[in-house]
């Protein structure tokens, strides 16, 4: 008898090391993190779940703990706009996530997402605190898995430590949630486990614990945003928006290169040279993704200049399409827009004025519905959307050189947000108009 009390007293001792971290973890710097090219070629779609301990040291900058691909594709498991999310796509091009409350700063915090096919779900040190249902609409991922980091992006990069990080091929219920939060002696939850990382503060190779599973491997994205690539010729993007269950199948849909109206300018004259600027989504062969492109009509001459490939927005959304504009010096201005907050948005100056074929990120962050207008002298007033639980009309101001722009300000936001068209007049002022999206209605 005195065997097995003393045997159940190592069991629980063996189990409380792992109720909460006691090495420091991987210190993550915002600008490495770790990666594996396989894990979704065996994570199954229809049930999987994700854990891991966080601390980080800024609990408001939004951060990535687990991805497959860009935040809105596959699943992502992050910190973002005041919540820990587990966000899946149960259908290419949607997703749904459930959301838990942030961690507290530099406090370790166990997070568990799981999805059964149905519903995804997040516990925070072992208690539900978010569900979303999700309709599953696909058979498999198709991106490789980044830790802490997120491949082409700047934002989002995990600035803490994280350890501990487990993947499984089916949805842990609330029993198995309490135990990882180590509330309660449990033995180690292995089945169907694919995945368990244990990372420490010098790892450059962190070993899977699963045998047979893949280790991670230190990772560095590639940050460089803007592609200044000539292309030979124009293809705009197709995009189509919302089924109507009708003889118009969608809300909208086709060749939307120059979407939408509230995108303004996308065309700019410039009588210095004669000729107008202008930017306008392109696509690739496979319509697979929005491509931002600029070239100009030259009106001394008849012809179209041969476009250049600014950037790939990651997605094929056609909300993300960018706008134009040029300074006083002669220097263009792309804004390069987002659909909501799930993607990153941009700026780029030319690098030479008049001149199309190499341009610099000036500013990074997040906007939607880009309208910016530049008084000479002064710099540029940017109206532009920015998503509040709705939508909110803003603007930002820039220096004279573009080189400073000012705190994002709030121009309107009551019900359930607005929708907003803005014009310049005569240098002096611009003027904007905005609808009203009545609190519970929707927005059609």
């Amino acid at each position: 008898m005195r065997m097995k009390r003393n045997m159940a007293v190592m069991i629980m001792a063996a189990v409380s090391a792992w109720a909460a971290p006691k090495q420091a973890g991987y210190p993550f710097d915002g600008r490495t993190g770790f990666s594996v090219s396989n894990i979704h070629a065996v994570l199954k779609a229809d049930g999987f779940s994700v854990a891991a301990w966080v601390k980080v040291a800024d609990a408001v900058r939004p951060q990535m703990f687990l991805t497959l691909g860009q935040p809105n594709q596959d699943f992502s498991f992050y910190l973002y706009n005041g919540a820990v999310r587990m966000l899946v796509e149960g259908e290419p091009g949607r997703y749904g996530f459930a959301a838990a409350k942030p961690p507290r700063p530099e406090v370790w915090t166990h997070y568990l997402g799981t999805y059964d096919g149905k519903t995804a779900k997040i516990y925070r040190d072992g208690v539900l605190e978010g569900q979303q249902a999700i309709p599953l609409k696909r058979t498999a991922f198709a991106h490789p898995l980044t830790v802490g980091v997120i491949d082409g992006q700047e934002e989002r990069m995990l600035k803490g430590s994280m350890t501990d990080i487990r993947i499984w091929n089916r949805a842990l219920d609330a029993a198995e949630a309490r135990h990882l939060a180590g509330e309660e002696v449990w033995q180690a939850q292995t089945r169907e486990l694919i995945a368990h990382w244990q990372t420490h503060p010098t790892d450059t190779t962190i070993a899977n614990r699963v045998k047979g599973g893949t280790d991670l491997v230190k990772f560095q994205p590639v940050l460089t945003v803007l592609l200044n690539r000539k292309l030979s010729g124009f293809r705009g993007i197709w995009y189509f928006n919302q089924p109507s269950n009708d003889e118009y199948v969608y809300k909208y849909s086709g060749g939307l290169g120059t979407y939408c109206a509230k995108h303004i300018p996308m065309a700019w004259h410039a009588p210095v040279v004669n000729k107008t600027f202008f930017c306008y989504g392109g696509t690739d062969e496979k319509n697979s993704t929005l491509l931002h492109m600029v070239s100009y009509f030259d009106h001394t001459t008849g012809r179209v200049a041969k476009p250049t490939c600014l950037l790939d927005k990651r997605t094929d959304d056609a909300h993300d399409n960018p706008v134009i504009n040029l300074d006083d010096k002669g220097y263009i201005w792309i804004f390069s827009s987002s659909h909501g907050r799930g993607r990153p948005s941009y700026i780029s100056r030319s690098v030479k004025p008049y001149d199309i074929e190499a341009f610099q990120l000036m500013w990074s962050g997040n906007f939607s519905y880009p309208e910016p207008f530049y008084y000479p002298g002064k710099g540029f007033l940017f109206v532009h959307t920015w998503y509040v639980k709705g939508r909110g009309n803003y603007y930002m101001t820039s220096n004279p050189e573009g080189t400073e722009w000012s705190e994002r300000k709030q121009t309107a936001y009551f019900e359930d947000g607005h929708y907003q068209i803005s014009w310049q007049w005569k240098n002096q002022k611009t003027g904007i108009a905005f609808n009203q999206h009545p609190k519970g209605k929707g927005l059609n």
